[in-house]
């Protein structure tokens, strides 16, 4: 467990940087979420909102972070619908 700057004790998870700010992080599914908030009682209740948001699958994520995790399958069927897609049909009468 943490502790601020004058030397009380931080819930689990939170640090206090020496700037003043408050810092939550925590890991899920080896991805690491942080937040800072200048004020402890708004970044406890951020904290808890963000790792329910996370854990039911409720945060969006980018285009980008869900190419990262693309597994081999899931490229091959991409590239094969973009193909498709781009597949230019001529239709003469």
């Amino acid at each position: 467990m943490g502790k601020d700057l004058k030397g009380n004790p931080l819930p689990p998870g939170i640090m206090q940087r020496k700037s003043g700010i408050y810092r939550g992080r925590f890991y899920y599914k080896g991805e690491t979420y942080t937040k800072d908030n200048a004020d402890l009682k708004k970044l406890v209740q951020e904290m808890e909102d963000l790792r329910y948001e996370v854990k039911h699958g409720l945060k969006a994520v980018s285009y980008t972070h869900l190419r990262a995790h693309e597994t081999r399958h899931d490229l091959v069927c991409r590239l094969l619908l973009e193909k498709k897609k781009n597949k230019i049909t001529i239709v003469t009468l």
